[in-house]
């Protein structure tokens, strides 16, 4: 029933010299193998040879660029030595250095991270962004920028502001002008050079606060240091004043049927008025009408944001506001 299986060793043996023998390599295919690896080795080291070099070339053309506008801005040594200290601070790659001084953000980013460590003097970097044509007047053609200004140097000519001193109270004004040396501005308060003044701003972006100081005075002029602290206090979108201004509502496709209001309160982004019993839901189209001055009348396109059954009240956004248009509401709202 069971078989006995001998092994013969002699045979056993040749078999494992077979298999043996099928892992060795002669010295030719070790050299070749040598020859092989010798070769990939010799094409990673020139491929990052080569990268270096690239990088190198690339670094240096962004120092040239950087240099060539220093050069072409006009610069001074000592204003070439602050933007050198500045490019420490760059947060990105060195190929783009010249970002500091042809975009704002990056200015501003670079200037806030040196202020931090080192301390800077804000007329000098004001200076330097007028120069580089960072400044709303000089980039933007006397244009107002929406984004969240940093410096006195990104305000434009014709803005109104409240100018608030010790002797005088607060006083309105005017920009008139800005300068690298800081801002002119029109108004008929008196203040002498040196005297503190806090300045409260209408810009586009938001109601600004910057303290500074008087430079000098004359023909119902100041001009005002530049400052790089500005405090946001209102986003001019969402600031919103109370007051009682008669108003109309209207329905659009209701046959001309208007409804005679009040309003509550008003902002750059909209307007709370008394519900004159229309029944208003959240997303609902109302034509608003009301007159900000009395040979002045607005027709606003709003948007039923919120119905308040508590005070019997609408809040309205205003709908593709123009900003023209906008700017005559905060003009009534912030002054």
């Amino acid at each position: 029933m069971f078989q006995i299986i001998i092994f013969d060793a002699e045979k056993l043996n040749e078999f494992f010299d077979s298999v043996a023998s099928g892992f060795q390599k002669s010295p030719l295919e070790f050299i070749l193998f040598a020859v092989l690896f010798g070769l990939l080795f010799l094409a990673l080291l020139l491929f990052i040879i080569s990268q270096i070099r690239n990088r190198r070339k690339t670094l240096k053309r962004s120092r040239e660029r950087f240099q060539n506008i220093i050069i072409k801005r006009g610069l001074t040594t000592q204003e070439t030595t602050f933007v050198e200290k500045m490019a420490r601070y760059f947060p990105r790659d060195k190929k783009y250095l010249s970002d500091i001084l042809t975009h704002a953000h990056t200015f501003t980013t670079c200037a806030r991270l040196m202020a931090e460590k080192e301390g800077i003097d804000d007329e000098q970097v004001a200076k330097i962004r007028i120069k580089l044509g960072l400044s709303s007047e000089s980039h933007g053609g006397g244009r107002e920028r929406s984004h969240q200004l940093h410096s006195t140097a990104e305000f434009v000519t014709g803005i109104y502001v409240k100018l608030n001193l010790q002797k005088a109270g607060t006083v309105k004004g005017r920009i008139d002008a800005i300068d690298e040396e800081g801002l002119t501005i029109i108004t008929k308060a008196e203040a002498g050079s040196g005297d503190s003044i806090l300045l409260e701003v209408d810009s586009r972006s938001g109601y600004y606060m910057v303290r500074t100081h008087v430079i000098e005075s004359g023909d119902n002029r100041l001009k005002v240091a530049h400052s790089e602290h500005l405090e946001r206090v209102q986003n001019r979108n969402y600031y919103r004043k109370p007051l009682h201004l008669p108003a109309v509502l209207k329905v659009p496709g209701s046959a001309g049927k208007t409804y005679h209001t009040y309003l509550l309160d008003l902002g750059g982004g909209g307007a709370k008025v008394k519900n004159p019993g229309i029944k208003a839901f959240r997303g609902m189209e109302l034509i608003l009408l009301m007159k900000l001055k009395p040979d002045e009348p607005l027709v606003l396109q709003t948007r039923v944001a919120r119905v308040s059954e508590k005070d019997a009240s609408l809040s309205l956004a205003f709908v593709s506001i123009k900003e023209a248009v906008r700017d005559k509401i905060m003009r009534v709202v912030l002054h």
